[in-house]
């Protein structure tokens, strides 16, 4: 079975996981035809339990993107809440983290929570909001300097520049200078 946008089957997609992340994520499936003459596609992989998505058979392409995209968000949170934020599928998004945010790894929440910022942002939510999630999101990574970035724009969106100014002072000073671990470009003050 091939994810039909990319013409890369579920074996490929494995390998290619694997070599982009350093670690092997095992999927497997089966594909089958029901007894009403309809298909049913069941996925499952490392940290993912199966799941069916069925449909008729003209369905396949939707059904198999349904499924892959699943185990991408099963195996790979982070990622996946990245791709739906760069795909503009902001509520997706937010209902996504919301419900995994609890059951994530400890070192996936504060990506999560950038995230989550960053979704609320994008849908008009008020930046005393999103500077919350960015704001818990470094007090579990402080040296997530792309959320650095985003406190000190949040900022100021609110007018409140001296803010901004000294968020870009503590930055530096956790970068231990300028640009220091962070990228120059992250500063954005």
């Amino acid at each position: 079975v091939s994810v039909p946008e990319t013409g890369i089957s579920l074996t490929e997609l494995s390998s290619l996981l694997k070599a982009r992340f350093g670690h092997d994520v095992h999927i497997t499936g089966n594909l089958i035809e029901t007894h009403d003459g309809r298909i049913a596609l069941t996925v499952r992989g490392d940290e993912a339990s199966a799941k069916t998505f069925a449909g008729t058979v003209g369905e396949l392409d939707r059904i198999t993107v349904l499924a892959a995209e699943y185990i991408y968000a099963e195996s790979q949170p982070v990622l996946w809440a990245y791709y739906l934020e760069n795909t503009s599928r902001y509520d997706e998004e937010l209902a996504f983290i919301k419900a995994k945010f609890s059951s994530a790894k400890p070192t996936d929440r504060p990506y999560l929570l950038n995230c989550w910022g960053n979704a609320l942002q994008d849908l008009g939510t008020s930046n005393d909001e999103v500077l919350k999630m960015y704001e818990a999101a470094i007090k579990l990574k402080p040296n997530l300097w792309p959320t650095r970035s985003n406190i000190m724009l949040t900022l100021q969106a609110l007018g409140d520049e001296e803010g901004a100014w000294r968020a870009g002072l503590e930055f530096q000073k956790k970068a231990g200078g300028r640009p220091g671990a962070a990228r120059e470009r992250q500063y954005s003050v």
